[in-house]
């Protein structure tokens, strides 16, 4: 490698540092983002799409509300609607969901502080929510499973020196 060539790397390295938590795009084989992002876009269509089948027809919505109902409790008063008719996760869910994908498609690196805080602020608002305390608003919730869903999904592709060290200790 010549000097120019060596100077233009270091220069870039730096440059590159600035921007280090999105650094992992460049890191992450292409393949498994497209992988995670085509399947959460796909789960996604089905919490959008339950209530709009529901609303056509209510049998043909039943084997989504089903499915879902495996992850999720599906309360109608903490589920958004459409038609009339609740999506078929919760909000905190479908800010999970929305959040890994922002997270799967901007290629955020992984980062255990703040994975561990939002994580942190997701525990607390659940805690005060199953305390018996005054529920938060919607929009808490799904602002606090947005941002867990985010920090989250980077660990799966490992682009850490300590992969899923915050799961496994």
């Amino acid at each position: 490698m010549s000097r120019k060539d060596a100077k233009k790397a270091k220069n870039a390295k730096k440059t590159f540092a600035l921007f280090a938590p999105f650094a992992s795009w460049r890191e992450t084989p292409c393949p498994m983002r497209l992988i995670v992002a085509i399947a959460l876009a796909l789960v996604l269509a089905g919490v959008i799409l339950a209530p709009l089948l529901a609303e056509s027809s209510s049998v043909a919505s039943l084997p989504l509300y089903a499915a879902f109902s495996w992850i999720c409790h599906q309360r109608p008063q903490r589920a958004w609607t459409v038609g009339g008719f609740p999506l078929a996760v919760c909000v905190r869910c479908l800010g999970l969901y929305l959040g890994a994908l922002a997270g799967a498609t901007a290629g955020w690196r992984f980062d255990r502080r703040l994975f561990l805080a939002s994580m942190a602020v997701l525990a607390a608002e659940w805690l005060v929510e199953a305390a018996g305390w005054a529920g938060p608003p919607a929009l808490v919730r799904f602002s606090t499973g947005l941002a867990a869903g985010f920090f989250l999904v980077p660990a799966f592709w490992g682009n850490t020196e300590r992969p899923l060290s915050v799961i496994y200790g």
